[in-house]
């Protein structure tokens, strides 16, 4: 099968419809031109959620016009990687008409500032908006801080979780500065020194016989500042310094970390 278009080169025709065979998108192209009916393969595997194979498939198109030794490996690589929501990509051609493109995918698992993800290798990345999940706890921090944060949420989640309350948002300042706001938009003012030790002593007030007191205060309070050696503070609507068992009412704080 061939045909000539109106300068006279070959045309190049990609067939894209491709059906899923044990996780490989297996896409036909064929080179059309005088004499040549060559139809060979692309193979797009990998457990893809977010990404079309047909997008991959397309991206791939314009190096494959090329005999089977021609095909530009690399560039297929390049171009598929810069892929939205592509985490790494490998090419290679299988004997005797095929090309195989592995793509691996992000795996989310929580957002980062106001547009982008963290992946579950660490890895910040910016998919298209449309592409955005929803019901992720929001992180933030300083640049290359991906790590340290996303280390940080399950170990104060775990804390928090005798209390029945989870973390929304949790951020790191340039300053080294820890802040969580809970599902119910209560900030936590974690401070630089030991956010988990601080969040624990909360936590304890919370779920011990003062508890219901304190869980009513907290529903129309706008932060908890918990950089005091001894105790925290409450503040917003009604800001009013709450003192720990064995600290006398009135009696000043130590100094914030």
């Amino acid at each position: 099968m061939s045909r000539r278009n109106s300068s006279g080169a070959f045309l190049f025709t990609f067939l894209v419809g491709v059906t899923l065979l044990l996780g490989a998108a297996a896409c036909t192209w064929q080179e059309l031109r005088p004499g040549s009916d060559n139809t060979r393969r692309l193979y797009v595997i990998g457990n893809l959620q977010q990404i079309n194979t047909a997008s991959v498939a397309q991206a791939a198109q314009r190096y494959l016009g090329k005999g089977f030794f021609e095909v530009d490996v690399d560039a297929i690589q390049d171009v598929v990687s810069a892929m939205p929501w592509v985490e790494s990509v490998s090419v290679h051609r299988r004997w005797p008409d095929a090309v195989v493109v592995r793509v691996s995918e992000h795996r989310a698992v929580a957002r980062w500032g106001s547009d982008a993800l963290v992946g579950e290798n660490e890895m910040v990345f910016t998919p298209p908006a449309e592409t955005m999940p929803k019901g992720l706890v929001m992180l933030d921090g300083p640049k290359d801080s991906s790590a340290r944060v996303l280390a940080e949420l399950p170990e104060l989640q775990e804390v928090l979780a005798a209390s029945g309350r989870q973390i929304g948002e949790l951020r790191l300042d340039a300053r080294g500065s820890w802040q969580a706001v809970l599902n119910d938009g209560l900030e936590l003012r974690l401070g630089r020194a030991d956010p988990k030790r601080r969040l624990q002593r909360f936590v304890n007030q919370l779920i011990n016989q003062n508890g219901p007191a304190l869980s009513s205060r907290l529903e129309d309070a706008e932060y908890v500042d918990l950089r005091y050696t001894d105790g925290f503070a409450v503040g917003g609507a009604r800001a009013k310094q709450l003192d720990e068992p064995g600290v006398k009412k009135g009696e000043q704080h130590d100094k914030k970390a």
